[in-house]
């Protein structure tokens, strides 16, 4: 089935696809973040690791295990090593040239901390992988619209792994159970203590930095939303089907109780915005596109349930995110919360290479047909973005796919 121009339009203002509302899983997960459950630290670590292990131990050997150096990812590390024997487990990363975006030496640091002594593997993700991915899009193995650049490194980084292995193990999915995004903790203390007394603890010049400050100019909305709506609009004209604002739509998905901790209120809307509709899809996509079996134990809805229900004290404690699952970690790398403050947060650097390596490739690209996209908006765009005036990597992104994807047929039109 091809995806419509209703469907990739509404991708674009939402910034997600749309899910089933009215599915058992998705009314499980809002009672489970409602249903509280009284468990000490020691027996929900116990339950949480034999959840994990349950569904990683289903995964066929040998098992490649993407290993980013964060939190979900270690973890992830540390509990294969109970279900299968080393000689079983091989691990990969996806590594840039670009030292900003750079973080296998971070993996190296972590997998030495756990004594590994194998040969830990890494894919250079570099410009002409955009290249390869565009390549090898069709329409059965990209159903379903999201815009996450990600992709970029994942889906190689899948293949890669699925050369030499039967199954891919991910950490995907921690993030949104866990107060693992900045924006949580920002939005919480913002509200509690005030923006003034956090501002002088931010790095300005780091991309996380940016990312926090950009939080107090734009708000939670301007972190999850990538186009403004005028410009949307300018993009697309009569394409852009939805007047209703961002907030209007979340409440609309979440039908967030009132009641609920504000952490746990603000997970469950990235569940069912930014996990099922741009995290889950990224997964699916990349596997498809790499042909490969990939798990993430962090998304089984049984262990997403499970999360949900724990205090949210098990979550966060005093600017310390995924509390519970750095407590697991703690038993194998007792070091690994020092180690993991020189984590940056994955990304692509996407903006440098269309300013250089790929800057001719992609106006190859978009400069014939559009597909009902409003030229001048994408020159304008283009223009800033490579004269140095506006970072605009993420919606150039999105609009490639858009062209792409129409020139694969995969839209209908």
């Amino acid at each position: 089935m091809k995806l419509t121009n209703r469907q990739i339009a509404e991708g674009f203002y939402l910034g997600y696809s749309r899910i089933d509302l009215s599915s058992g899983n998705w009314q499980g997960m809002k009672n489970a973040f409602q249903d509280k459950r009284e468990i000490s630290v020691e027996e929900a670590k116990k339950r949480l690791k034999e959840k994990l292990c349950g569904v990683i131990s289903r995964m066929m050997p040998p098992v490649a295990v993407c290993h980013s150096g964060g939190v979900d990812s270690t973890l992830m590390l540390c509990l294969v090593r109970e279900c299968f024997e080393d000689r079983d487990i091989g691990i990969y990363r996806a590594g840039f040239t670009e030292n900003d975006y750079n973080e296998v030496g971070l993996s190296n640091e972590i997998i030495k901390g756990m004594k590994w002594v194998k040969h830990a593997a890494w894919l250079n993700v570099d410009a002409e992988k955009i290249k390869w991915l565009v390549s090898r899009i069709r329409e059965y193995n990209y159903r379903t619209w999201f815009y996450s650049s990600s992709l970029i490194a994942t889906a190689p980084l899948y293949a890669y792994c699925s050369n030499s292995n039967n199954s891919i193990l991910t950490g995907d999915g921690g993030d949104e159970v866990f107060c693992g995004y900045d924006r949580y903790l920002l939005d919480y203390y913002f509200d509690n203590v005030g923006a003034n007394l956090l501002l002088p603890f931010i790095d300005k010049d780091s991309r996380r930095g940016k990312k926090l400050r950009d939080y107090i100019d734009i708000g939670y909305e301007g972190l999850v939303r990538l186009w403004p709506e005028k410009l949307l609009f300018d993009l697309f004209g009569c394409l852009a089907l939805y007047n209703q604002s961002f907030g209007e739509r979340c409440a609309e998905v979440a039908d967030i109780p009132g009641m609920m901790h504000k952490l746990d209120r603000l997970m469950l809307l990235d569940i069912g915005t930014e996990l099922f509709g741009v995290e889950k899809q990224k997964v699916d996509a990349a596997a498809k596109i790499a042909g490969a079996s990939v798990t993430s134990p962090l998304m089984d809805f049984d262990v997403m349930k499970f999360c949900a229900a724990l205090p949210v004290n098990m979550k966060y404690r005093w600017f310390t995110r995924k509390w519970l699952l750095r407590e697991i970690i703690k038993d194998y790398i007792p070091d690994f919360n020092s180690m993991s403050k020189k984590k940056r947060g994955f990304a692509v650097p996407i903006s440098q290479w269309f300013r250089k390596d790929l800057n001719t490739w992609l106006w190859s690209q978009l400069k014939d047909n559009l597909y009902g996209l409003d030229r001048a908006t994408v020159n304008d765009l283009m223009i800033e973005h490579v004269g140095g005036k506006a970072d605009h990597g993420e919606k150039i992104w999105s609009i490639l796919m858009w062209v792409v994807l129409n020139r694969k047929g995969i839209i209908e039109r």
